[in-house]
């Protein structure tokens, strides 16, 4: 979203992992870049698949077209409420609606959603819990004896801490920390089983409103790129867990999810997401490609280029 480029992460498993760095292995995707919707689905070509070393991969093959239509008529477009009240952007959510009305002069049906606020808003805790827990985990090997960068000590025990601490940044220390709060045994069934729980909540109700819609649209994120010196949004506002962290839903669920550029704001650009259900791989790139000709994100480049 901040870099103008589209992103796409296809369904959990449709892609191998085999050979790809860990981090939390229930929510990592391998996704990818590209430059247009068309490329997204070239990528997904080459790259999906089947793969015996990868226990996780998706077996039934995709059935991708040679090309994409981008037809909306007849396709329903959720939008999900709580995530626009979240975003206080005026200008971003005028020109959101201006798409949509664009896609009902298509044929597209708008159908407004909404989710349990308290589900919204426990997205960032879960997350943290879940992500951190299972990167303590597969990173534990790292001790400097058989993995990782080795710093010598005096014992054993002092190597692998040595190891450890050259080894990470503070904020992989911090995300380590927190992960092995929530794995030790005492605090499995309050801290990580409970974020699980709340996880799979926020999957199923997701799940209902996908059966009623092809794909849910929103915008990727409230803001362009923000400076690295801005101050930081209130950690409890709805502004900050449900507006800048929606997307971890398309992790948690395993949805194919595609963010594609929207607009320009003070020059810097920001983008749409479409999620559509899982192994719906090929209908949310068709929905995107629908999008991507009504934004013409090429003449606002254009525009914005010859401002500067």
């Amino acid at each position: 979203s901040y870099c103008g480029v589209v992103g796409f992460k296809p369904s959990y498993g449709r892609i191998s992992r085999y050979g790809v760095i860990p981090y939390a292995s229930s929510l990592d995707h391998v996704a990818f870049f590209t430059l247009t919707i068309d490329q997204s689905l070239t990528m997904l070509k080459v790259l999906e698949g089947f793969d015996p070393l990868d226990v996780t991969t998706i077996e039934e093959p995709l059935e991708t077209p040679s090309a994409l239509t981008g037809d909306l008529s007849n396709k329903t477009l959720g939008v999900l409420e709580n995530v626009l009240e979240a975003m206080d952007n005026p200008e971003l959510l005028q020109q959101f609606e201006q798409v949509l009305e664009k896609a009902q002069a298509q044929g597209a049906t708008i159908k407004r959603l909404r989710m349990d606020q308290k589900l919204l808003r426990a997205l960032l805790p879960t997350y943290s819990i879940i992500a951190n827990s299972e990167a303590t985990a597969n990173h534990a090997n790292l001790d400097g004896i058989r993995f990782g960068k080795r710093v010598e000590g005096k014992t054993l025990e002092e190597t692998i801490i040595a190891s450890r601490t050259a080894g990470f940044g503070s904020s992989i220390k911090k995300r380590f920390i927190t992960g092995a709060f929530g794995l030790e045994a005492e605090n499995q069934e309050l801290v990580f089983k409970k974020a699980q729980k709340v996880r799979r909540l926020i999957v199923e109700a997701y799940d209902e409103l996908l059966k009623e819609v092809d794909g849910i649209v929103v915008p990727a994120t409230p803001t362009a790129a923000p400076r690295v010196d801005q101050p930081g949004n209130n950690l409890l506002e709805d502004e900050y867990l449900i507006a800048e962290n929606h997307l971890v839903i398309a992790n948690f669920g395993g949805y194919p999810s595609v963010t594609l550029p929207l607009m320009f704001q003070k020059g810097l650009p920001i983008g749409l997401n479409i999620t559509t259900a899982v192994q719906e791989d090929v209908l949310a790139l068709e929905l995107a490609k629908g999008m991507e000709t009504l934004i013409d994100f090429e003449q606002q480049l254009k525009e914005v280029h010859n401002e500067l």
